[in-house]
């Protein structure tokens, strides 16, 4: 359901470190920077978790950790600790490509706006994928699940760390629980097409636009700013 711009007020001076402050492009990570939705769902079979591949992709229509909780209390299936789920994941997300096109747009947007991670994944990994790729460089900061597993509460820490309104900066994701989050925020989303969800997800959700493909990404941002 695409919509008009999140019409928050703009008034507040925008700065960080005492210098005029670019807007910000917050991003999620799986699926959106990197095609892992296969690779986690190979580590739920290692570690015979039981989910179907469909339930698991189901559980990322809320907060994912939450998704977990809700299981585990149903009395499903055994438990994993997020330390050993992610020591799975570091070793098979390094072994990964990036999504084609992805580190040109990336490129693209970070001179004339600050990127900011923020995923469900640690952030550990993420820093050593990015580091891997030389795409390191193009973020200001990553804001993992080791920071907070909540990203409604990361995105409000990015607000608050750069002194921004919620108009101010916009969420690229692949999620419906992702868009949720930043819609509880009052941050306006962008959707890919390319990762864990597909377009049918979004159908009864707001959201400013769905890119097709990498490429487009650096219209529609410039095109969201500029409204």
């Amino acid at each position: 359901m695409v919509f008009k711009k999140n019409q928050v007020s703009t008034q507040s001076k925008i700065c960080y470190n005492g210098t005029t402050m670019k807007k910000i492009i917050l991003f999620d990570f799986d699926g959106v920077i990197v095609d892992s939705f296969e690779t986690a769902y190979s580590i739920v079979e290692e570690l015979q978790l039981g989910f179907s591949r469909q339930y698991y992709r189901e559980m990322f229509c809320g907060n994912i950790f939450d998704s977990v909780d809700s299981h585990h209390q149903n009395g499903n299936h055994k438990k994993v600790s997020q330390e050993e789920w992610f020591k799975l994941y570091a070793k098979k997300l390094l072994k990964l490509p990036v999504i084609i096109g992805m580190p040109a747009a990336l490129k693209k947007l970070s001179a004339s706006y600050r990127l900011v991670v923020v995923s469900s994944s640690i952030n550990s990994p993420i820093q050593s994928y990015l580091e891997l790729h030389h795409i390191n460089q193009l973020f200001d900061k990553v804001y993992g699940a080791d920071v907070h597993r909540s990203k409604i509460e990361k995105m409000r820490m990015v607000l608050a760390e750069y002194n921004i309104s919620q108009s101010d900066c916009v969420f690229v994701t692949d999620t419906a629980g992702d868009l949720k989050e930043a819609a509880k925020v009052g941050i306006d989303s962008i959707v890919v097409s390319w990762g864990f969800h597909s377009k049918d997800y979004f159908s009864d959700l707001n959201y400013y636009q769905i890119v097709e493909r990498p490429n487009d990404l650096v219209r529609v941002v410039n095109e969201y700013f500029a409204e």
